[in-house]
């Protein structure tokens, strides 16, 4: 945290460049306390019927699976991000289908 804010203050005063705290640091912080509930949740729910070491990897993937899509109704990732990944133009197609992402 201390390198984040040493980072945007070398920003501003060495390129006079301003980055969206929204962006940067609120949007991925709200995704990340509800990837932590939905990790928690989806860990006591699936171990009533997994044994505990499926329960944590399905927990994992429920909480990844959360956190990307509020980052994508947040509105944290953009088109340009996307395009930017491996096979970014299919994952667009299948993002603006769902309205997860406007091309």
């Amino acid at each position: 945290l201390v390198m984040f804010f040493f980072n945007m203050f070398f920003l501003k005063r060495c390129l006079n460049y301003t980055l969206s705290f929204r962006k940067i640091l609120l949007r991925p912080l709200i995704a990340a306390a509800f990837c932590g509930v939905g990790a928690g949740s989806g860990y006591l729910l699936l171990n009533l019927v997994l044994p505990a070491k499926l329960a944590v990897l399905g927990a994992i993937a429920i909480a990844a699976l959360v956190y990307f899509i509020l980052l994508f109704m947040l509105k944290g990732f953009g088109k340009d991000d996307v395009l930017m990944l491996p096979k970014g133009e299919f994952l667009l197609k299948i993002l603006t289908r769902l309205r997860l992402i406007r091309a």
